[in-house]
Order: C-alpha cells, then sequence, then structure tokens
C-alpha cells in the first residue's frame, strides 16, 4: 500500500530533524466550532488600516447587514462586558409574583442541629420565582441523574411543604430526612449531626443545583453556563474598576454573583452597609495590585458596583469574624426595610435597567455566639401576603414590624411582575390612583358640608350609602365645579436644611424686634397714665419736669452694713492669695483624662497610703505617748518622733513593745465583714458547705 504524502513527511521528519522538512509539512486547517468573540468585536469596533479598495464594479459593503450577520454572536458592550453566546433559560418563563394564593406552608423537623438546614430551605421556598419553577417539576422530567439529584430533592420538598403534605401528622410537619442523608454530598465540608453556617451552607446548595442544570447542556463556555435557571433568578454581576495611581490607567473586569456579602462594622443600615461596598477602596502596602501597563506593584485604588441587578436579590451580613482562630460575633442591630432600591449602588448608565425597587421575601435571623452554635430560624411572607415565622415545626403569623425589627443575617429581596413591563410600572394603575383620591375627597366634603354649591341636600342624603354607577357619579361629579389651573397651589418648593435655619433665624429676630416695640409702647403708655394729663398751664409743665430732674439727680443711698462685708471678703481673698502653696511629694493627682487601670491604681495607693498613716498615729500614740500629756513607758511627756543627740528618749520593755505593737495593729477583721479587696474583685470567697462562712 503506497503511503500518503503526509505520512512520508512525517516519516522524514522523525528520521532527520532539520528546519527543511518541518516547512515541508503540510498545514490543514479547519473551522472553528465556537466563534471568537473577542476577534468578532475587535473587527466591529476598528477598520483596517491596510484594507485594499473596492475594485471597479464591485458593490459596496452595507453596514446594516454587517451588524445582522453578527446578531448571533455575542458581542462586548461599550463597557467591556461579554455577553453569552448562548441562552440556557429563558427569563421571560420566570413568574415573580404567586399565582395563586393559598395558606403558608408546614414546619420542617429537627433532625439534629439542622436548623441551618431547615431555615435556609423556608427561605427559599418562599421566593416566587424559585418556587414555581420546582413546582412545575420542568427539571424533573427531563433529568437523567442516576443517583442524587440536588433539584428534584428541592421539587419534591417545595411541592410537600406548599401542598401541605406532612410526614408526621402530630406536629404537621415534614421531615428533610432526604436532604439531611445527602448533605456530604451537597458538599464534603459539612457534616451530619453538627451545626453548620446558614450562609455556608445556602452556597453549597446552589453550587450543587447550578451542575444538575448544566448535566444536560455538555460543554460550553462560562458566559452560556451563567444563564440558567439558576442565575436568571438569582444570578448578578459586579463590575470591578482599578485606577492605577502611577499611569492612571483603569481595569475593568466583571464576575458573577449569586449573594452579596456586605460588611456591617461601618453603619448601623443596610443602605450604610452597600455604600461602603460600592465606595472606593485603596489597594496599597501588602495588598497592592500590579499594573500590567507599569509591569510592577502599585498603589492603587478598587471600586465594586453592581453591573446587573438579580430579580431576587440575596444579601448576607458579615456578622462572623474570624481573627488568630477566634471566631468573634458582631451583634449589632443592622436596620433595614421592607423595600430596598438598588439604583445608587449600581454602576453608572446600568441604573436604567433595574425596572424598580426590591421587596422583602424572607429573612433568616441566627441567634447564638458562633457559627457551629446557636439557633436558626426564618422569617418569611407567604402568598397570602403575611408574614409567619419558621421555627422548625413551628409557624407562627408575626406583624411587618416584628420582621423589621430582627438582627438579620441573611435578607431575601425580589422584584414584581408588575414591575418589569417596559422597565416602568403600568400605566392603568398610574392613571386611577389621582382619580380615585379625588373622588374620595369629593365624598369626604359631601359628607362633612352635607351640601353642595349645585345639589340639594336631599339628593346628596340620597346618594350617600348607596351604590350608585360610574356614569351616575360622574354626572353627580361633573356638577361640582372645579378650580382653573391657574388657580392651583404649586407644589412647595423642598427646603435644604441651612435655607431652613436661616429661615428660622429671621423669624427669631422679627419676633424679638416685635416684642421689643411692643414693650417700648406699652412702657411709654404707663408713664402717660403714671404722669398724669400734662396738658396744663406751661408754668405747672415745667414745675413738674423741675422736680422730676431734682428727683433722678439725687444719690442713692448707701448700705454701709453691705460695704462692710464686701471689704472684709475683699481682705480675706487677698489675704489667702497671698499664702505660700506648700507641694507634698506624697500627694496622688488624678485626672480626668487618665485610663481606668491607671485610676484604679492610683485609688490603690490613696488606700494603702491612709492605712499606713492611720498605723503609723496608733503606733505613736501607743508607744511613745505623742499627744498625751504624759508617755506610756516614762513620766516626761515626749513631743517629738526621733530625739537628737542630747536626748535618747526613755528605755522601753521590749514586752511592752511588741504588746503596743500588738493593739496597734488592731483587731482582725471578721470572716464575713466588708473587704475592701473583695470588693475590687482582688480576693475570691468561696462559700463552704461544712462551715457555711466565707473563707
Amino acid at each position: 500500500m503506497a503511503m500518503q504524502p503526509s505520512a512520508i513527511l512525517d516519516t522524514s521528519l522523525s528520521k532527520r530533524n532539520n528546519v527543511a522538512a518541518l516547512l515541508a509539512r503540510e498545514i490543514v486547517f479547519r473551522e472553528a466550532r465556537q466563534p471568537d468573540h473577542k476577534m468578532e468585536a475587535l473587527r466591529k469596533k476598528y477598520t483596517p488600516i491596510n484594507e485594499t479598495q473596492l475594485k471597479a464594479g464591485s458593490l459596496p459593503s452595507n453596514g446594516a447587514e454587517d451588524e445582522e450577520s453578527f446578531d448571533h454572536i455575542a458581542l462586548v458592550d461599550e463597557n467591556g462586558f461579554e455577553r453569552a453566546a448562548k441562552q440556557l433559560f429563558d427569563p421571560s418563563r420566570l413568574q415573580l409574583t404567586w399565582k395563586n394564593i393559598q395558606p403558608v406552608g408546614l414546619g420542617i423537623q429537627n433532625l439534629g442541629n439542622t436548623c441551618f438546614l431547615s431555615s435556609t430551605l423556608q427561605a427559599l421556598t418562599y421566593v416566587p420565582a424559585f418556587a414555581q419553577y420546582l413546582l412545575s417539576e420542568q427539571h424533573g422530567r427531563s433529568c437523567k441523574f442516576h443517583d442524587f439529584c440536588v433539584l428534584c430533592a428541592l421539587e419534591q420538598h417545595v411541592k410537600q411543604a406548599l401542598e401541605r403534605v406532612p410526614d408526621n401528622t402530630v406536629d404537621n410537619s415534614i421531615s428533610p430526612t432526604k436532604l439531611v442523608g445527602k448533605i456530604r454530598a451537597i458538599a464534603s465540608t459539612l457534616k451530619p449531626g453538627r451545626q453548620e453556617d446558614a450562609h455556608e451552607f445556602l452556597r453549597h446548595l446552589l453550587q450543587a443545583a447550578q451542575k444538575c442544570c448544566l448535566d444536560a447542556h455538555g460543554m460550553i463556555d462560562q458566559r452560556s453556563q451563567e444563564t440558567t435557571f439558576l442565575y436568571q433568578v438569582f444570578g448578578g454581576y459586579l463590575q470591578s474598576q482599578i485606577e492605577c495611581f502611577r499611569c492612571k490607567n483603569i481595569t475593568k473586569s466583571f464576575e458573577a454573583f449569586l449573594d452579596l456579602s456586605v460588611d456591617i462594622h461601618s453603619g448601623k443600615s443596610l443602605s450604610r452597609a452597600l455604600d461602603e461596598f460600592t465606595n472606593f477602596h485603596q489597594m496599597s502596602d501588602d495588598n497592592k495590585y500590579h499594573c500590567e501597563n507599569c509591569d510592577d506593584k502599585v498603589t492603587a485604588r478598587k471600586k465594586l458596583t453592581i453591573y446587573k441587578a438579580p430579580k431576587t436579590l440575596t444579601i448576607h451580613l458579615k456578622r462572623f469574624s474570624f481573627q488568630d482562630g477566634h471566631i468573634s460575633k458582631v451583634d449589632k442591630m443592622i436596620t433595614y426595610k421592607e423595600q430596598l432600591d438598588i439604583r445608587p449602588h449600581m454602576t453608572e448608565g446600568q441604573e436604567k435597567n433595574v425596572p424598580g425597587i426590591h421587596k422583602l421575601l424572607a429573612v433568616i435571623v441566627h441567634s447564638g455566639a458562633t457559627t457551629h452554635s446557636g439557633h436558626y430560624v426564618a422569617y418569611i411572607k407567604s402568598s397570602n401576603g403575611l408574614w409567619y415565622c419558621m421555627n422548625d415545626t413551628s409557624v407562627q403569623q408575626v406583624s411587618t414590624q416584628t420582621v423589621l425589627n430582627q438582627k438579620a443575617y441573611i435578607l431575601f429581596y425580589g422584584l414584581e411582575k408588575s414591575e418589569l413591563k417596559n422597565g416602568t410600572s403600568k400605566d392603568t394603575t398610574d392613571k386611577k390612583e389621582p382619580k380615585k383620591k379625588t373622588k374620595v375627597k369629593e365624598t369626604m366634603a359631601v359628607r362633612e358640608n352635607n351640601q353642595t354649591p349645585d345639589l340639594e341636600s336631599s339628593e346628596v342624603s340620597d346618594m350617600l350609602g348607596v351604590k350608585i354607577s360610574r356614569k351616575d357619579f360622574a354626572k353627580t361629579a361633573s356638577a361640582v365645579p372645579q378650580k382653573p389651573v391657574s388657580e392651583t397651589k404649586a407644589s412647595p418648593k423642598m427646603m435644604t436644611n441651612k435655607e431652613r435655619k436661616l429661615l428660622r433665624k429671621q423669624k427669631i429676630e422679627e419676633a424679638r424686634l416685635a416684642r421689643q416695640q411692643e414693650n417700648a409702647q406699652a412702657s411709654t403708655e404707663e408713664f402717660k397714665l403714671d404722669q398724669g394729663d400734662l396738658s396744663g398751664p406751661s408754668a405747672e409743665i415745667e414745675k413738674a419736669v423741675h422736680e422730676l430732674n431734682q428727683v433722678t439727680k439725687q444719690a442713692p443711698e448707701v448700705d454701709e452694713d453691705k460695704l462692710e462685708e464686701q471689704n472684709k471678703l475683699k481682705a480675706a481673698i487677698s489675704a489667702a492669695a497671698a499664702l505660700p502653696t506648700v507641694a507634698s511629694s506624697s500627694a496622688v493627682v488624678v485626672n480626668y483624662n487618665d485610663k481606668m487601670d491607671d485610676k484604679r491604681a492610683k485609688l490603690d495607693a490613696v488606700i494603702q497610703l491612709e492605712a499606713a498613716m492611720g498605723q503609723s498615729e496608733t503606733v505613736k500614740k501607743d508607744i511613745f505617748g505623742v499627744g498625751t500629756r504624759k508617755g506610756q513607758f516614762g513620766t516626761d511627756a515626749i513631743t517629738r518622733w526621733d530625739g537628737d543627740d542630747m536626748d535618747i528618749g526613755t528605755p522601753v520593755n521590749e514586752a511592752d513593745r511588741e504588746a503596743a505593737l500588738r493593739r496597734g495593729q488592731g483587731r482582725k477583721k471578721r470572716v464575713d465583714a466588708y473587704d475592701v479587696d473583695y470588693d475590687r474583685g482582688k480576693v475570691k470567697k468561696i462559700k463552704t458547705k461544712n462551715t457555711q462562712r466565707f473563707e
């Protein structure tokens, strides 16, 4: 059999390792199976500088036709975000609101430290888009898993919980035996019978469900993998923008997420935590950024923003921190609202793609000190619009304020269907609401005044409390005169805090001046009344004015006693100021800004100093008779603590000295008496069973 030319070349190439044989080998090109998205984007964005001119008679290419030819290819948008080449699940098939209103579902049995699993399942069960997809059993009908499928298990659980088919009729609850038994299949790090972190379990559960969604699609690119049913419900994208301080180059990257983990150390509200999450953060010291343009590690700043908001936003509040092998919990209250506007935290220009606000669907609360201890409880909003507390098998209705007062650990927010049409809410609702308000105002005015300008009171009384058609109501409403548009008051302009303060100051100043004028006017009127009528002859007026001036010119009387007391006080103050100050080296000075440990140490020094001084005074009085007329061991009074060379003091008996010292030490304290050291926590007293006394 004759050898092919390619085979001959391969044989010669294997025998002779030279360049000529390598270049003589035939190179065969085949068409790529997957399109090159980046190359197509570059071809659309740029024009080659060496493009040949069109030949004479050839037709020019149509740009519109070129755009249509690339419509089936996923291109990069203006921000550098690469779209998926293939969409695995159509998001229009999702039902973001409950199709049927039904009672709340059943509770879940605790099979031994499984409250983290129960609370997570309860929260997912009452996410409308997620639950209604599972109830349709679209995945279960086409699933090809032979062993264990997480999505099939979730379908069975949600159907059993919402259709109220209990496993235990005593407490009317269901048992998550299948999921608990296969918990190692969900994540190898989870162990049955051990308390786990609810957020960690939620992530592992969604990742396992994502694998089940991708099983039937084979090998596809990463962006297409992020278009499954799960990512259409919970998935979104974050934009990371890094700016180099040296070359000012800005690098953008995009990352898909199923939940947001938000730090709560800096604020006390969810909106403040999201502001901190989307603010600029400097990358310096050990966390420097490696700039490809500078080819070096440089100082930069990084900012995360939400590029694409998910339909169901899951927010995890970082309540646990790990430092030096120890777990600590941030147990402070973080306020959150029933509605969340995510648009201020999105990338600039992408706010228009968010159709409205997110509404609270479920809350997971943790009570305890660590992730491996405590208890988890879920608060969910049922299809009937009421809130319930799902505490294992217990299902209890609660108020909305009770839910908002919880120390939340995981929050679930979702969009409603009415807010997704054309990016805005329905126009019909916007048009009907003002009419309803005007009708209510008109009926309230009729009830208050019981009359209208053009209708008799009897007709109005007949209309009240009687159902009438819209046409009849329109006829009666048209009889009420309407104000022209020019007479309607314009809406008041919102004032800033600075303008409000200035206006307040002006009003206060005007009121003060008006009061001064009133007081001055009142005083002049009172003076005229007191002086009487001065409209008589000019001589009498001059005489009255002269007497009044003489009275006002008289010097006031001086109180001699008060003057003497003031002089004595001044003399005492000057004498005290003239006294020399004595500095004490043994004084203990406590400042207001000292640390608590320093204040305690100084207080202990004061207590010891007082005890030492009291002891020395007792010894001096008992042994040497200081301060008494007759000493204890002699006839002469001793007025000195230490004698000089000529006076050696009186000889003292050693036994009498020891007895006096024992008396100076004082009696022993009672065992159960108050002790300063015990009160300060330096001495621990133990109560024995035999003596029933403190030791």
